[in-house]
């Protein structure tokens, strides 16, 4: 099931809203800087400041 997530970083002062299936691994990609061009690359520190997570039942409009 997809979640959405924000994350923030301290050292920046920034957040970054993404979605996925795996949170924990997500997050894991996202502080290793697994994608060296990616906006979250340009901090170590992010930490999870919100998700929901089971959203398979959306509709778009």
């Amino acid at each position: 099931m997809a979640t959405v997530y924000i994350l923030h970083s301290l050292s920046i002062d920034q957040f970054y809203i993404g979605s996925c299936l795996d949170l924990k691994q997500r997050l894991k990609q996202h502080l290793d800087k697994s994608y060296q061009v990616g906006f979250t690359h340009r901090a170590d520190d992010w930490e999870i400041f919100f998700y929901k997570e089971e959203l398979n039942n959306i509709s778009r409009k």
